[in-house]
């Protein structure tokens, strides 16, 4: 088994934002595993809009891992998703997986700033 990063999911209640921090190795079945955790968390709040902090994360997947991902959940018009990452990242998977979950009605944008990420999420 490989080893996993880890993160945490706290709700941002003066922003309106459930904040998903990743550090290390990311891999398909931690990926789903955290954003379960972090819609659970969402339903149970209220909120509607997510951030995931990705800038320490390893991320282990390939196209199809990230092709499958968005699937595995439901898609809400009224979900906002930021993924912040980091210029050193390869940016083009992140820029395909912010299109896969476009195309199947996931409102998302990937991120290099983090005021970038907030305002984006305000619908700024």
């Amino acid at each position: 088994m490989k080893a996993r990063g880890k993160h945490t999911i706290e709700v941002l209640k003066d922003r309106g934002i459930v904040r998903v921090t990743v550090r290390g190795a990311i891999d398909l079945v931690y990926a789903k595993a955290i954003s379960a955790e972090a819609i659970g968390l969402a339903a149970d709040s209220g909120h509607k809009r997510f951030l995931y902090d990705l800038r320490e994360a390893a991320l282990e997947m390939n196209v199809t891992d990230l092709y499958a991902l968005p699937r595995e959940f439901p898609a809400s018009a009224g979900h906002r998703v930021a993924a912040l990452v980091t210029k050193d990242d390869d940016l083009s998977r992140w820029e395909f997986l912010e299109t896969v979950e476009q195309n199947i009605g996931i409102n998302t944008k990937i991120c290099t700033r983090l005021e970038d990420a907030y305002k984006w999420l305000q619908g700024t």
